[in-house]
Protein backbone atom coordinates (compact mmCIF):
# COMPACT_ATOMS: atom_id res chain seq x y z
CA UNK A 1 0.00 0.00 0.00
CA UNK A 2 1.29 3.49 -0.85
CA UNK A 3 2.47 5.66 2.04
CA UNK A 4 -0.11 8.12 3.34
CA UNK A 5 0.51 11.53 4.89
CA UNK A 6 -1.76 12.40 7.80
CA UNK A 7 -1.21 16.10 7.14
CA UNK A 8 -2.23 16.07 3.51
CA UNK A 9 -5.95 16.51 3.06
CA UNK A 10 -5.44 17.28 -0.62
CA UNK A 11 -4.21 13.74 -1.18
CA UNK A 12 -7.75 12.49 -0.59
CA UNK A 13 -9.66 15.31 -2.27
CA UNK A 14 -11.14 12.77 -4.67
CA UNK A 15 -13.38 11.36 -1.94
CA UNK A 16 -17.05 12.34 -1.77
CA UNK A 17 -18.42 13.85 1.41
CA UNK A 18 -18.88 11.34 4.22
CA UNK A 19 -22.44 10.21 4.87
CA UNK A 20 -23.75 12.32 7.75
CA UNK A 21 -25.43 9.45 9.53
CA UNK A 22 -25.60 5.98 8.16
CA UNK A 23 -27.37 5.04 11.38
CA UNK A 24 -30.38 7.03 10.22
CA UNK A 25 -30.72 4.73 7.20
CA UNK A 26 -32.43 1.91 9.08
CA UNK A 27 -32.17 -1.31 7.03
CA UNK A 28 -35.58 -2.78 6.21
CA UNK A 29 -36.39 -6.20 4.77
CA UNK A 30 -39.07 -8.88 4.56
CA UNK A 31 -38.74 -12.33 6.16
CA UNK A 32 -41.46 -14.92 6.58
CA UNK A 33 -44.07 -12.45 5.33
CA UNK A 34 -43.11 -9.89 7.96
CA UNK A 35 -41.45 -6.55 7.45
CA UNK A 36 -38.38 -6.22 9.66
CA UNK A 37 -36.55 -2.99 10.46
CA UNK A 38 -33.17 -3.13 12.17
CA UNK A 39 -32.63 -0.26 14.56
CA UNK A 40 -29.05 1.01 14.57
CA UNK A 41 -28.35 3.19 17.56
CA UNK A 42 -24.72 4.09 16.93
CA UNK A 43 -22.82 5.65 14.07
CA UNK A 44 -20.82 3.53 11.61
CA UNK A 45 -17.52 2.84 13.36
CA UNK A 46 -15.35 2.46 10.23
CA UNK A 47 -16.48 5.82 8.87
CA UNK A 48 -15.61 7.51 12.16
CA UNK A 49 -11.97 6.46 11.96
CA UNK A 50 -9.24 8.64 10.43
CA UNK A 51 -8.66 7.92 6.76
CA UNK A 52 -5.24 6.24 7.21
CA UNK A 53 -6.82 3.88 9.75
CA UNK A 54 -9.64 3.10 7.32
CA UNK A 55 -7.15 2.22 4.60
CA UNK A 56 -5.15 0.07 6.99
CA UNK A 57 -8.22 -1.95 7.95
CA UNK A 58 -9.45 -2.26 4.37
CA UNK A 59 -5.99 -3.53 3.44
CA UNK A 60 -6.69 -6.70 5.42
CA UNK A 61 -9.96 -7.48 3.65
CA UNK A 62 -10.28 -10.25 1.11
CA UNK A 63 -11.36 -9.77 -2.50
CA UNK A 64 -15.03 -10.57 -1.88
CA UNK A 65 -15.17 -8.27 1.15
CA UNK A 66 -13.66 -5.37 -0.80
CA UNK A 67 -16.16 -5.97 -3.59
CA UNK A 68 -19.00 -5.78 -1.06
CA UNK A 69 -17.51 -2.68 0.56
CA UNK A 70 -17.75 -0.84 -2.77
CA UNK A 71 -21.50 -1.35 -2.67
CA UNK A 72 -21.99 0.24 0.78
CA UNK A 73 -21.91 3.90 -0.29
CA UNK A 74 -20.35 6.27 -2.81
CA UNK A 75 -17.62 7.18 -0.31
CA UNK A 76 -16.23 3.65 -0.11
CA UNK A 77 -16.82 3.10 -3.81
CA UNK A 78 -14.53 6.01 -4.64
CA UNK A 79 -12.01 5.10 -1.94
CA UNK A 80 -11.65 1.54 -3.26
CA UNK A 81 -11.30 2.84 -6.81
CA UNK A 82 -8.71 5.53 -6.15
CA UNK A 83 -6.56 3.42 -3.81
CA UNK A 84 -6.61 0.41 -6.18
CA UNK A 85 -7.85 -1.65 -3.25
CA UNK A 86 -9.62 -4.23 -5.39
CA UNK A 87 -6.49 -4.95 -7.43
CA UNK A 88 -4.38 -5.24 -4.28
CA UNK A 89 -6.85 -7.64 -2.65
CA UNK A 90 -6.90 -9.74 -5.83
CA UNK A 91 -3.10 -9.89 -5.91
CA UNK A 92 -2.80 -10.79 -2.21
CA UNK A 93 -4.55 -14.10 -2.87
CA UNK A 94 -1.37 -15.42 -4.46
CA UNK A 95 1.49 -16.90 -2.46
CA UNK A 96 4.70 -14.89 -2.06
CA UNK A 97 6.45 -17.33 -4.41
CA UNK A 98 3.82 -16.80 -7.10
CA UNK A 99 3.93 -13.03 -6.62
CA UNK A 100 7.69 -13.21 -7.12
CA UNK A 101 7.13 -15.15 -10.35
CA UNK A 102 4.68 -12.53 -11.62
CA UNK A 103 7.11 -9.73 -10.79
CA UNK A 104 9.87 -11.57 -12.66
CA UNK A 105 7.58 -11.89 -15.67
CA UNK A 106 7.10 -8.13 -16.04
CA UNK A 107 10.50 -6.89 -14.83
CA UNK A 108 12.27 -8.10 -17.97
CA UNK A 109 9.70 -6.61 -20.35
CA UNK A 110 9.92 -3.17 -21.92
CA UNK A 111 7.05 -0.67 -21.93
CA UNK A 112 6.39 -1.59 -25.55
CA UNK A 113 6.15 -5.31 -24.72
CA UNK A 114 3.78 -4.66 -21.82
CA UNK A 115 1.61 -2.44 -24.02
CA UNK A 116 1.51 -5.09 -26.74
CA UNK A 117 0.59 -7.73 -24.18
CA UNK A 118 -2.37 -5.72 -22.87
CA UNK A 119 -3.28 -4.70 -26.41
CA UNK A 120 -4.21 -8.30 -27.21
CA UNK A 121 -7.33 -7.91 -25.08
CA UNK A 122 -8.35 -4.24 -25.41
CA UNK A 123 -8.24 -1.33 -27.85
CA UNK A 124 -8.38 1.16 -24.99
CA UNK A 125 -5.03 2.87 -25.50
CA UNK A 126 -5.65 5.33 -22.67
CA UNK A 127 -6.06 2.46 -20.20
CA UNK A 128 -2.91 0.75 -21.45
CA UNK A 129 -0.84 3.94 -21.24
CA UNK A 130 -2.13 4.80 -17.77
CA UNK A 131 -1.16 1.34 -16.49
CA UNK A 132 2.31 1.26 -18.06
CA UNK A 133 3.09 4.74 -16.71
CA UNK A 134 2.69 3.38 -13.19
CA UNK A 135 5.30 0.62 -13.51
CA UNK A 136 7.60 2.29 -10.95
CA UNK A 137 4.93 2.05 -8.25
CA UNK A 138 5.12 -0.83 -5.79
CA UNK A 139 1.56 -1.89 -6.63
CA UNK A 140 2.22 -2.09 -10.38
CA UNK A 141 2.15 -5.93 -10.52
CA UNK A 142 -1.21 -5.84 -8.70
CA UNK A 143 -2.66 -3.37 -11.20
CA UNK A 144 -1.22 -4.94 -14.32
CA UNK A 145 -2.26 -8.53 -13.69
CA UNK A 146 -5.62 -7.60 -12.17
CA UNK A 147 -6.57 -5.49 -15.18
CA UNK A 148 -5.18 -8.03 -17.62
CA UNK A 149 -7.19 -10.82 -16.00
CA UNK A 150 -10.29 -8.62 -16.08
CA UNK A 151 -9.80 -7.81 -19.76
CA UNK A 152 -9.22 -11.47 -20.61
CA UNK A 153 -12.38 -12.49 -18.76
CA UNK A 154 -14.37 -10.10 -20.95
CA UNK A 155 -13.13 -11.80 -24.14
CA UNK A 156 -15.72 -14.32 -25.30
CA UNK A 157 -13.21 -16.13 -27.51
CA UNK A 158 -9.49 -16.01 -28.26
CA UNK A 159 -8.18 -15.83 -31.79
CA UNK A 160 -5.30 -18.27 -31.50
CA UNK A 161 -2.55 -16.45 -33.38
CA UNK A 162 0.38 -18.68 -34.25
CA UNK A 163 3.54 -16.68 -33.62
CA UNK A 164 6.14 -19.11 -34.89
CA UNK A 165 6.66 -22.75 -35.80
CA UNK A 166 9.96 -24.29 -34.72
CA UNK A 167 11.05 -27.11 -37.02
CA UNK A 168 13.30 -30.04 -36.18
CA UNK A 169 14.32 -33.08 -38.20
CA UNK A 170 13.25 -35.62 -35.57
CA UNK A 171 11.19 -36.06 -32.41
CA UNK A 172 11.10 -33.03 -30.09
CA UNK A 173 11.67 -34.23 -26.53
CA UNK A 174 10.91 -30.97 -24.72
CA UNK A 175 9.98 -27.32 -25.22
CA UNK A 176 10.49 -25.03 -22.24
CA UNK A 177 9.93 -21.33 -21.52
CA UNK A 178 12.20 -19.27 -19.32
CA UNK A 179 10.65 -18.07 -16.07
CA UNK A 180 10.10 -14.55 -17.43
CA UNK A 181 8.46 -15.93 -20.59
CA UNK A 182 10.86 -14.13 -22.94
CA UNK A 183 12.78 -17.19 -24.16
CA UNK A 184 11.91 -20.69 -25.27
CA UNK A 185 14.17 -23.65 -25.97
CA UNK A 186 13.44 -26.91 -27.75
CA UNK A 187 15.36 -30.19 -27.49
CA UNK A 188 15.23 -32.74 -30.29
CA UNK A 189 16.47 -36.17 -31.30
CA UNK A 190 18.03 -34.49 -34.35
CA UNK A 191 20.90 -33.41 -32.07
CA UNK A 192 19.82 -29.79 -31.84
CA UNK A 193 18.47 -27.44 -29.20
CA UNK A 194 17.02 -24.20 -30.57
CA UNK A 195 16.64 -20.97 -28.60
CA UNK A 196 14.00 -18.40 -29.60
CA UNK A 197 13.56 -14.96 -28.03
CA UNK A 198 10.47 -12.79 -27.79
CA UNK A 199 11.13 -9.48 -29.58
CA UNK A 200 9.72 -6.08 -28.58
CA UNK A 201 7.15 -6.27 -31.40
CA UNK A 202 5.81 -9.58 -30.06
CA UNK A 203 7.44 -11.79 -32.67
CA UNK A 204 9.71 -14.76 -31.90
CA UNK A 205 13.17 -14.90 -33.45
CA UNK A 206 15.70 -17.74 -33.49
CA UNK A 207 18.77 -16.71 -31.52
CA UNK A 208 20.95 -19.80 -31.36
CA UNK A 209 21.22 -23.49 -32.17
CA UNK A 210 23.13 -25.83 -29.88
CA UNK A 211 24.55 -28.92 -31.58
CA UNK A 212 25.14 -32.37 -30.10
CA UNK A 213 26.62 -35.49 -31.67
CA UNK A 214 23.51 -37.39 -30.58
CA UNK A 215 19.95 -36.49 -29.62
CA UNK A 216 19.23 -33.77 -27.06
CA UNK A 217 17.14 -35.23 -24.24
CA UNK A 218 16.24 -31.97 -22.48
CA UNK A 219 17.02 -28.26 -22.25
CA UNK A 220 16.12 -25.86 -19.44
CA UNK A 221 16.80 -22.29 -18.27
CA UNK A 222 18.10 -20.96 -14.98
CA UNK A 223 15.54 -19.00 -12.94
CA UNK A 224 16.96 -15.65 -14.05
CA UNK A 225 16.82 -16.70 -17.72
CA UNK A 226 20.50 -15.91 -18.29
CA UNK A 227 21.76 -19.48 -18.54
CA UNK A 228 20.68 -22.66 -20.27
CA UNK A 229 21.68 -26.30 -19.87
CA UNK A 230 21.22 -29.17 -22.31
CA UNK A 231 21.52 -32.91 -21.70
CA UNK A 232 22.57 -35.00 -24.67
CA UNK A 233 22.12 -38.69 -25.35
CA UNK A 234 25.89 -38.67 -25.92
CA UNK A 235 26.27 -38.16 -22.12
CA UNK A 236 27.42 -34.58 -22.64
CA UNK A 237 26.04 -31.56 -20.77
CA UNK A 238 26.38 -28.09 -22.28
CA UNK A 239 25.93 -24.75 -20.53
CA UNK A 240 25.11 -21.66 -22.59
CA UNK A 241 24.81 -18.08 -21.34
CA UNK A 242 23.10 -14.98 -22.71
CA UNK A 243 25.37 -12.04 -23.43
CA UNK A 244 24.48 -8.39 -22.83
CA UNK A 245 23.70 -7.94 -26.54
CA UNK A 246 21.10 -10.73 -26.39
CA UNK A 247 23.18 -13.37 -28.16
CA UNK A 248 23.68 -16.85 -26.68
CA UNK A 249 27.12 -18.39 -26.30
CA UNK A 250 28.20 -21.91 -25.37
CA UNK A 251 30.36 -21.67 -22.24
CA UNK A 252 31.33 -25.23 -21.42
CA UNK A 253 30.75 -28.82 -22.54
CA UNK A 254 30.93 -31.37 -19.72
CA UNK A 255 31.54 -35.01 -20.58
CA UNK A 256 30.24 -37.81 -18.37
CA UNK A 257 31.02 -41.52 -18.18
CA UNK A 258 27.39 -42.64 -18.12
CA UNK A 259 23.79 -41.57 -18.64
CA UNK A 260 22.94 -38.15 -17.16
CA UNK A 261 19.80 -38.27 -15.02
CA UNK A 262 19.44 -34.53 -14.42
CA UNK A 263 21.16 -31.15 -14.66
CA UNK A 264 19.73 -28.49 -12.35
CA UNK A 265 20.55 -24.84 -11.65
CA UNK A 266 20.47 -23.32 -8.18
CA UNK A 267 17.79 -20.68 -7.58
CA UNK A 268 20.33 -17.85 -7.81
CA UNK A 269 21.69 -19.19 -11.10
CA UNK A 270 25.24 -19.36 -9.75
CA UNK A 271 25.57 -23.14 -9.61
CA UNK A 272 24.66 -26.22 -11.63
CA UNK A 273 24.64 -29.82 -10.44
CA UNK A 274 24.75 -32.85 -12.74
CA UNK A 275 23.46 -36.22 -11.51
CA UNK A 276 24.74 -39.23 -13.42
CA UNK A 277 24.47 -43.00 -13.57
CA UNK A 278 28.24 -43.16 -13.05
CA UNK A 279 27.58 -42.58 -9.33
CA UNK A 280 28.56 -38.93 -9.23
CA UNK A 281 26.96 -35.54 -8.76
CA UNK A 282 29.13 -32.76 -10.13
CA UNK A 283 28.77 -29.14 -8.98
CA UNK A 284 29.80 -26.33 -11.32
CA UNK A 285 29.95 -22.64 -10.39
CA UNK A 286 29.60 -19.46 -12.43
CA UNK A 287 32.65 -17.19 -12.28
CA UNK A 288 32.64 -13.39 -12.48
CA UNK A 289 34.36 -13.57 -15.85
CA UNK A 290 31.49 -15.56 -17.32
CA UNK A 291 33.07 -19.03 -17.26
CA UNK A 292 31.84 -22.13 -15.42
CA UNK A 293 34.27 -24.02 -13.18
CA UNK A 294 34.06 -27.42 -11.45
CA UNK A 295 33.55 -26.87 -7.71
CA UNK A 296 32.97 -30.32 -6.22
CA UNK A 297 32.15 -33.95 -7.01
CA UNK A 298 29.89 -36.02 -4.77
CA UNK A 299 30.49 -39.77 -4.96
CA UNK A 300 27.97 -42.60 -4.55
CA UNK A 301 28.33 -46.36 -4.98
CA UNK A 302 25.48 -46.54 -7.50
CA UNK A 303 23.58 -44.31 -9.89
CA UNK A 304 22.43 -40.87 -8.70
CA UNK A 305 18.72 -40.39 -9.39
CA UNK A 306 18.60 -36.70 -8.62
CA UNK A 307 20.55 -33.78 -7.19
CA UNK A 308 18.69 -30.70 -6.03
CA UNK A 309 19.61 -27.35 -4.50
CA UNK A 310 17.74 -25.73 -1.62
CA UNK A 311 15.78 -22.57 -2.41
CA UNK A 312 18.41 -20.41 -0.71
CA UNK A 313 21.10 -22.02 -2.94
CA UNK A 314 23.18 -22.88 0.15
CA UNK A 315 22.55 -26.62 0.32
CA UNK A 316 22.38 -29.60 -2.01
CA UNK A 317 20.90 -33.06 -1.61
CA UNK A 318 21.50 -36.16 -3.74
CA UNK A 319 19.43 -39.35 -4.00
CA UNK A 320 21.09 -42.58 -5.08
CA UNK A 321 20.55 -46.22 -5.88
CA UNK A 322 23.16 -47.08 -3.22
CA UNK A 323 20.40 -46.60 -0.58
CA UNK A 324 21.69 -43.22 0.58
CA UNK A 325 21.01 -39.51 0.23
CA UNK A 326 23.73 -36.97 0.96
CA UNK A 327 23.39 -33.37 2.12
CA UNK A 328 26.12 -30.88 1.20
CA UNK A 329 26.38 -27.24 2.29
CA UNK A 330 28.28 -24.30 0.83
CA UNK A 331 30.77 -22.77 3.24
CA UNK A 332 31.84 -19.14 3.51
CA UNK A 333 34.93 -19.83 1.41
CA UNK A 334 32.81 -21.29 -1.40
CA UNK A 335 33.68 -24.92 -0.71
CA UNK A 336 30.94 -27.57 -0.66
CA UNK A 337 31.17 -29.83 2.40
CA UNK A 338 29.24 -33.01 3.25
CA UNK A 339 26.97 -32.45 6.26
CA UNK A 340 24.94 -35.66 6.50
CA UNK A 341 24.35 -39.08 4.95
CA UNK A 342 20.81 -40.45 5.13
CA UNK A 343 20.70 -44.25 5.05
CA UNK A 344 17.85 -46.42 3.73
CA UNK A 345 17.39 -50.15 3.16
CA UNK A 346 16.33 -49.62 -0.45
CA UNK A 347 17.26 -47.23 -3.23
CA UNK A 348 16.27 -43.60 -2.68
CA UNK A 349 13.84 -42.43 -5.35
CA UNK A 350 13.85 -38.75 -4.38
CA UNK A 351 15.26 -36.22 -1.91
CA UNK A 352 13.80 -32.72 -1.63
CA UNK A 353 14.30 -29.59 0.46
CA UNK A 354 11.47 -27.70 2.11
CA UNK A 355 10.85 -24.23 0.61
CA UNK A 356 12.40 -22.58 3.70
CA UNK A 357 15.56 -24.70 3.17
CA UNK A 358 15.53 -26.03 6.75
CA UNK A 359 14.33 -29.60 6.12
CA UNK A 360 14.97 -32.48 3.73
CA UNK A 361 12.66 -35.39 3.00
CA UNK A 362 13.72 -38.60 1.29
CA UNK A 363 11.49 -41.20 -0.36
CA UNK A 364 12.75 -44.76 -0.58
CA UNK A 365 11.80 -48.14 -1.99
CA UNK A 366 12.28 -49.57 1.50
CA UNK A 367 8.79 -48.23 2.30
CA UNK A 368 9.91 -45.24 4.35
CA UNK A 369 10.32 -41.50 4.05
CA UNK A 370 12.77 -39.75 6.36
CA UNK A 371 12.68 -36.12 7.44
CA UNK A 372 15.93 -34.40 8.40
CA UNK A 373 16.17 -30.91 9.89
CA UNK A 374 19.02 -28.44 10.12
CA UNK A 375 20.27 -27.77 13.64
CA UNK A 376 22.39 -25.07 15.23
CA UNK A 377 25.92 -25.19 13.94
CA UNK A 378 24.80 -26.35 10.50
CA UNK A 379 24.42 -30.05 11.30
CA UNK A 380 21.47 -32.12 10.05
CA UNK A 381 19.60 -34.72 12.12
CA UNK A 382 16.68 -37.10 11.62
CA UNK A 383 13.38 -35.72 12.97
CA UNK A 384 10.83 -38.26 11.76
CA UNK A 385 10.39 -41.51 9.85
CA UNK A 386 7.20 -42.22 7.88
CA UNK A 387 6.28 -45.85 7.25
CA UNK A 388 4.39 -47.32 4.30
CA UNK A 389 3.67 -50.91 3.29
CA UNK A 390 4.89 -50.38 -0.28
CA UNK A 391 7.60 -48.33 -1.97
CA UNK A 392 7.37 -44.58 -1.34
CA UNK A 393 7.03 -42.99 -4.76
CA UNK A 394 7.25 -39.35 -3.70
CA UNK A 395 7.45 -37.02 -0.71
CA UNK A 396 6.71 -33.30 -1.05
CA UNK A 397 6.55 -30.29 1.27
CA UNK A 398 3.81 -27.67 1.23
CA UNK A 399 4.73 -24.12 0.21
CA UNK A 400 4.81 -22.94 3.83
CA UNK A 401 7.11 -25.85 4.80
CA UNK A 402 4.76 -26.84 7.63
CA UNK A 403 3.24 -29.90 5.97
CA UNK A 404 4.45 -32.90 4.03
CA UNK A 405 2.69 -35.46 1.83
CA UNK A 406 3.93 -38.92 0.87
CA UNK A 407 2.60 -41.18 -1.89
CA UNK A 408 2.96 -44.96 -1.79
CA UNK A 409 0.98 -47.13 -4.20
CA UNK A 410 -2.67 -46.56 -3.13
CA UNK A 411 -1.94 -44.62 0.06
CA UNK A 412 -1.28 -40.96 0.78
CA UNK A 413 -0.16 -39.62 4.17
CA UNK A 414 -0.16 -36.01 5.37
CA UNK A 415 2.22 -34.96 8.14
CA UNK A 416 2.30 -31.63 9.96
CA UNK A 417 5.17 -29.81 11.68
CA UNK A 418 4.54 -28.07 14.99
CA UNK A 419 6.71 -27.27 18.00
CA UNK A 420 9.68 -29.02 16.43
CA UNK A 421 8.01 -32.38 15.78
CA UNK A 422 6.28 -34.03 12.82
CA UNK A 423 2.97 -35.81 13.36
CA UNK A 424 0.63 -37.77 11.11
CA UNK A 425 -2.47 -35.73 10.28
CA UNK A 426 -4.36 -37.83 7.73
CA UNK A 427 -4.30 -41.01 5.64
CA UNK A 428 -5.99 -40.94 2.23
CA UNK A 429 -6.81 -44.29 0.62
CA UNK A 430 -7.50 -45.12 -3.02
CA UNK A 431 -8.34 -48.46 -4.65
CA UNK A 432 -5.54 -48.16 -7.20
CA UNK A 433 -2.22 -46.39 -7.67
CA UNK A 434 -2.06 -42.69 -6.82
CA UNK A 435 -0.49 -40.66 -9.62
CA UNK A 436 -0.01 -37.47 -7.62
CA UNK A 437 -0.79 -35.60 -4.40
CA UNK A 438 -0.53 -31.82 -4.50
CA UNK A 439 -0.96 -29.01 -1.97
CA UNK A 440 -2.69 -25.77 -2.89
CA UNK A 441 -0.46 -22.69 -2.90
CA UNK A 442 -2.09 -21.39 0.28
CA UNK A 443 -1.44 -24.80 1.90
CA UNK A 444 -5.05 -25.16 3.06
CA UNK A 445 -6.01 -27.98 0.69
CA UNK A 446 -4.56 -31.10 -0.90
CA UNK A 447 -5.76 -33.06 -3.94
CA UNK A 448 -4.91 -36.59 -5.03
CA UNK A 449 -5.21 -38.09 -8.53
CA UNK A 450 -5.56 -41.85 -8.91
CA UNK A 451 -5.75 -44.62 -11.47
CA UNK A 452 -9.05 -45.61 -9.82
CA UNK A 453 -10.75 -42.67 -11.57
CA UNK A 454 -11.02 -40.48 -8.50
CA UNK A 455 -9.51 -37.24 -7.28
CA UNK A 456 -9.98 -36.49 -3.59
CA UNK A 457 -9.83 -33.03 -2.04
CA UNK A 458 -8.84 -32.68 1.60
CA UNK A 459 -8.88 -29.45 3.59
CA UNK A 460 -7.17 -28.34 6.78
CA UNK A 461 -9.49 -27.51 9.69
CA UNK A 462 -8.92 -24.83 12.33
CA UNK A 463 -7.67 -27.44 14.82
CA UNK A 464 -5.00 -28.60 12.35
CA UNK A 465 -6.72 -31.82 11.28
CA UNK A 466 -7.33 -32.67 7.62
CA UNK A 467 -10.81 -33.70 6.47
CA UNK A 468 -12.14 -34.91 3.13
CA UNK A 469 -14.08 -32.18 1.36
CA UNK A 470 -15.21 -33.95 -1.80
CA UNK A 471 -14.42 -36.73 -4.26
CA UNK A 472 -14.31 -36.01 -8.00
CA UNK A 473 -15.37 -38.99 -10.10
CA UNK A 474 -14.14 -39.88 -13.59
CA UNK A 475 -14.77 -42.96 -15.72
CA UNK A 476 -11.07 -43.67 -16.19
CA UNK A 477 -7.65 -42.86 -14.77
CA UNK A 478 -7.13 -39.33 -13.45
CA UNK A 479 -3.85 -38.18 -14.98
CA UNK A 480 -3.56 -34.86 -13.18
CA UNK A 481 -5.26 -32.69 -10.58
CA UNK A 482 -4.00 -29.22 -9.77
CA UNK A 483 -5.06 -26.02 -8.03
CA UNK A 484 -5.08 -22.49 -9.40
CA UNK A 485 -2.41 -20.20 -7.97
CA UNK A 486 -4.94 -18.47 -5.70
CA UNK A 487 -6.26 -21.80 -4.42
CA UNK A 488 -9.86 -21.00 -5.39
CA UNK A 489 -10.18 -23.50 -8.23
CA UNK A 490 -9.10 -27.02 -9.09
CA UNK A 491 -8.97 -28.86 -12.41
CA UNK A 492 -8.74 -32.58 -13.16
CA UNK A 493 -7.75 -34.28 -16.42
CA UNK A 494 -8.69 -37.88 -17.16
CA UNK A 495 -8.33 -40.68 -19.67
CA UNK A 496 -12.12 -40.55 -20.03
CA UNK A 497 -11.59 -37.42 -22.15
CA UNK A 498 -13.05 -35.10 -19.53
CA UNK A 499 -11.71 -32.01 -17.81
CA UNK A 500 -13.56 -30.97 -14.66
CA UNK A 501 -13.29 -27.64 -12.86
CA UNK A 502 -14.24 -27.27 -9.21
CA UNK A 503 -14.35 -24.19 -6.99
CA UNK A 504 -14.98 -23.55 -3.31
CA UNK A 505 -17.17 -20.93 -1.64
CA UNK A 506 -16.62 -18.93 1.55
CA UNK A 507 -17.76 -21.90 3.63
CA UNK A 508 -15.09 -24.14 2.10
CA UNK A 509 -17.55 -26.28 0.14
CA UNK A 510 -16.21 -27.51 -3.21
CA UNK A 511 -18.68 -27.64 -6.11
CA UNK A 512 -18.37 -28.63 -9.75
CA UNK A 513 -18.38 -25.54 -11.96
CA UNK A 514 -17.81 -26.96 -15.44
CA UNK A 515 -16.96 -30.05 -17.49
CA UNK A 516 -15.23 -29.97 -20.88
CA UNK A 517 -14.76 -32.88 -23.28
CA UNK A 518 -12.05 -34.05 -25.65
CA UNK A 519 -12.30 -36.86 -28.19
CA UNK A 520 -9.51 -38.80 -26.45
CA UNK A 521 -7.80 -38.97 -23.08
CA UNK A 522 -6.55 -35.74 -21.53
CA UNK A 523 -2.96 -35.88 -20.33
CA UNK A 524 -3.00 -32.64 -18.37
CA UNK A 525 -4.88 -29.45 -17.58
CA UNK A 526 -2.94 -26.53 -16.14
CA UNK A 527 -3.96 -23.10 -14.85
CA UNK A 528 -2.28 -19.93 -16.05
CA UNK A 529 -0.60 -17.48 -13.64
CA UNK A 530 -3.78 -15.42 -13.15
CA UNK A 531 -5.82 -18.44 -12.01
CA UNK A 532 -8.58 -17.44 -14.42
CA UNK A 533 -7.49 -19.42 -17.47
CA UNK A 534 -6.25 -22.94 -18.10
CA UNK A 535 -5.01 -25.02 -21.00
CA UNK A 536 -5.55 -28.71 -21.68
CA UNK A 537 -3.40 -31.23 -23.55
CA UNK A 538 -5.19 -34.19 -25.12
CA UNK A 539 -4.31 -37.25 -27.15
CA UNK A 540 -6.86 -36.08 -29.73
CA UNK A 541 -4.08 -33.70 -30.91
CA UNK A 542 -5.77 -30.59 -29.52
CA UNK A 543 -5.33 -28.21 -26.63
CA UNK A 544 -8.22 -26.14 -25.37
CA UNK A 545 -7.96 -22.71 -23.76
CA UNK A 546 -10.64 -22.35 -21.09
CA UNK A 547 -11.33 -19.09 -19.28
CA UNK A 548 -13.40 -17.66 -16.47
CA UNK A 549 -15.88 -15.03 -17.65
CA UNK A 550 -16.84 -11.95 -15.66
CA UNK A 551 -20.17 -13.59 -14.81
CA UNK A 552 -18.39 -16.52 -13.13
CA UNK A 553 -18.89 -19.08 -15.91
CA UNK A 554 -16.03 -21.12 -17.35
CA UNK A 555 -16.11 -21.22 -21.16
CA UNK A 556 -13.96 -22.56 -23.99
CA UNK A 557 -12.17 -19.63 -25.60
CA UNK A 558 -9.93 -21.25 -28.17
CA UNK A 559 -8.54 -24.49 -29.58
CA UNK A 560 -4.99 -25.25 -30.71
CA UNK A 561 -4.77 -28.13 -33.16
CA UNK A 562 -1.77 -30.29 -33.97
CA UNK A 563 -1.27 -32.92 -36.62
CA UNK A 564 1.19 -35.58 -37.66
CA UNK A 565 3.76 -35.03 -40.30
Amino acid sequence: MESISNNSKAAFSYLPKLPQSISEQAPTGVSGGREITVSVSSEAQLLNLPLPAQLNIIGYLGLKDVTRLKQVCSYFQELVKQEDTLAKAWYRRFSSAHQSLLKTTIAARSDEQLSAWLGQFTNNRALIQSLVKRREQSCFPDLLFFNNADLMSQCETFNVDKKVTIFHGALINSATFSKDGLHVVTASDDGRAKIYDNESDGSWKEKATIFNDDGVESASFSDDGRHLVTIGDDEEVKICSRNDDGSWEEKVAISNDSLVESATFSADGRYLVIASDDGTAKIYGYEDGGSWKAKATIFHDAWVNSATFSDNSSHLVTASGDHTAKIYSKMGDGLWVEKATIDHDGWVSSATFSPDSTHVVTASYDGTAKIYGQKEGGTWAEEAKIYHVDDVDSATFSADSSHLVTVSNCTVKIYGHKDGSWKEKAIILHKETVNSATFSADCSHLVTASVDGKAKIYGQEEDGTWEKKTTIHHNNEVNSASFSADGLYLVTASDDGKVKIYGHDDDGVWEKLATFSHKAGVNSATFGPDGCHLITASRDSTSKIIGLRADGLWVEKGTISHGWG
